[in-house]
């Protein structure tokens, strides 16, 4: 709604929009009547696991065991890696 008022009170205004998750941006082009700049770059690989009890097994089949506290040794392990964590 806040974005239709402002093309409509504007024709000239300039959108950005930035996002990582959204499912349809295509969808969302057309509603404002925009291009679409993608990028799928990443500056560190993005590693997916699941964490179970005290055990960490990733996509690649790779595994790690925790014997503190998983939180914070998990954030460690990351950063010691030279990764990132959110």
């Amino acid at each position: 709604m806040v974005l239709t008022t402002a093309r409509v009170t504007n024709p000239d205004t300039m959108i950005l929009a930035l996002s990582a998750t959204i499912s349809n941006p295509d969808d969302i082009c057309e509603w404002l009547d925009s291009n679409i700049i993608a990028s799928d770059f990443r500056p560190v690989k993005l590693k997916k696991g699941v964490l179970y009890r005290n055990l960490m097994v990733f996509e690649d089949e790779t595994s790690k065991e925790y014997n503190g506290d998983i939180v914070l040794e998990t954030i460690a392990s990351i950063i010691n890696d030279s990764g990132q964590c959110l």
